[in-house]
């Protein structure tokens, strides 16, 4: 069984993920402070949608045996971190967003 998949963005636009038990921790530690903030919170540690489809396909055809071809429509890169942002406070999470991202995955899939 083959499935094919058309994205309107392109392969190599970049994401950082991170986790929401170390951004909870995050929020708890800064709110004990009894100060009012405002922090953009990220993860300059970034993947390539690409890569992010390639994980997901694998993870797909371990578990369902099936194909995935994911095809991208844009030429145009995006790179969206948090390194581009210098306005406000920044808290970099410096996680692997590929292993976030594997561990997602498996529990949403597997």
């Amino acid at each position: 069984k083959y499935l094919s998949k058309k994205f309107l963005g392109n392969g190599n636009d970049r994401r950082g993920y991170s986790s929401a038990k170390k951004f909870s921790k995050k929020v708890i530690w800064c709110s004990n402070s009894k100060k009012s903030f405002t922090f953009n919170y990220g993860n300059s540690n970034t993947i390539t949608v690409s890569k992010i489809a390639l994980i997901f396909s694998k993870l797909i055809k371990k578990k369902y045996k099936r194909s995935i071809s994911v095809i991208f429509n844009n030429k145009k890169k995006n790179i969206n971190t948090i390194n581009s942002i210098t306005k406000v406070k920044t808290i970099n999470s410096s996680e692997n967003s590929k292993n976030i991202l594997k561990q997602y995955f498996k529990r949403v899939i597997i």
